[in-house]
């Protein structure tokens, strides 16, 4: 996995859920004849707008997904679950993300939901690194979407970078992922670009950071020091603002730069 950083840890863990889930999903019964409630239907699309956002609002999901439970819609409790396992990730809570995952993964195989199923699976790996869960999906892939992500957590870039023209264009988050693995590994600037292009669509602040830092790093390899300059500068401001940490990591990488 591509780190723009350079400390040990995993700096996605934190915002997952919209590296991978942030796409645009259609409710399922917007088109079918069959009346649905206005508490079920309000509760989905919530969960729907909750899916192109960041958000910490863990009580928010929760009672999303309870509604969902109450209603016994499968179609749309496994979104939720993958935003409550987010959720307790981000608060650090390791063990609650983890059951929350595996009930979705056990109950999207009862069912033969595989789109759910292999989206939990993601996720899970996430936490676990368990390599069998990738394979199953890149084995077996519910959609092209799944695999090409498969594909980049196993490292196997070149066959992601084959399937990203199959990926609609409205998945915003997983595209920006995508865009920047492939941009930093490559130090390509236009994978970079695109991957700016969509973290502002998919409202996601770090990942926005993320990519003007990788874009100044590019470009200073590139010897293109006023476009480095430019891209730090952008980095820092917007780090300050919603990640004072990264901004010192900023800071301490432009001073390196003006020292060498």
């Amino acid at each position: 996995m591509q780190n723009v950083w350079s400390w040990k840890a995993n700096v996605n863990k934190a915002r997952v859920f919209i590296l991978l889930f942030g796409s645009s999903l259609l409710i399922a019964c917007a088109s079918s004849s069959q009346p649905v409630s206005p508490v079920l239907q309000d509760a989905r699309a919530q969960v729907v707008e909750l899916q192109h956002s960041s958000t910490n609002n863990m009580q928010l999901v929760q009672n999303l997904r309870d509604i969902l439970v109450s209603f016994a819609d499968v179609d749309y409790l496994w979104k939720a679950d993958l935003l409550l396992a987010n959720q307790y990730m981000v608060h650090g809570l390791q063990k609650q993300a983890r059951a929350s995952l595996q009930d979705c993964i056990h109950l999207n195989q009862s069912t033969e939901l595989l789109e759910g199923q292999q989206s939990c699976q993601l996720l899970l790996y996430r936490l676990t690194e368990q390599a069998e869960l990738l394979q199953q999906i890149i084995d077996n892939p519910a959609s092209e979407r799944l695999q090409a992500l498969a594909y980049a957590y196993q490292g196997e870039l070149d066959k992601a970078q084959a399937l990203l023209k199959h990926i609609p264009k409205d998945h915003y988050a997983d595209l920006a992922y995508l865009n920047f693995q492939l941009g930093w590994h490559y130090k390509q600037t236009q994978y970079l670009h695109d991957a700016l292009k969509y973290y502002r669509l998919a409202a996601d602040k770090r990942g926005i950071v993320d990519t003007l830092f990788a874009l100044a790093k590019v470009y200073h390899i590139k010897k293109e020091q006023g476009k480095s300059k430019h891209y730090s500068l952008l980095a820092l401001r917007s780090a300050k603002i919603n990640f004072p940490q990264l901004a010192i990591k900023i800071q301490n990488w432009q001073a390196q730069r003006a020292s060498s």
